[in-house]
């Protein structure tokens, strides 16, 4: 199995897409539809979604996480906390 390791938190995506509430501990949305991934601060990836503007958090541990999206193969991260 390969795991990425996301290093940095691109500033830029956040003004195009954005994620609330954060901190939150029941659902995460998002301001437009995507695909994307979940990292915990590790780099090993906890999931995967397509085409959704929210994320059901039950069963992600309290934490901090990065959301990634990848675009023209360029990739992007917001951090979000799971209470």
């Amino acid at each position: 199995k390969e795991t990425k390791i996301v290093l940095a938190i691109d500033k830029n995506i956040e003004g195009r897409i954005t994620i609330f509430p954060n901190p939150s501990n029941v659902n995460l949305n998002l301001s437009q539809s995507s695909d994307f991934s979940i990292y915990n601060t590790q780099g090993i990836l906890i999931d995967t979604y397509y085409d959704t503007n929210k994320i059901d958090l039950n069963g992600i541990k309290s934490g901090m996480y990065l959301l990634v999206i990848e675009d023209n193969n360029t990739r992007h991260s917001i951090k979000f906390v799971v209470e």
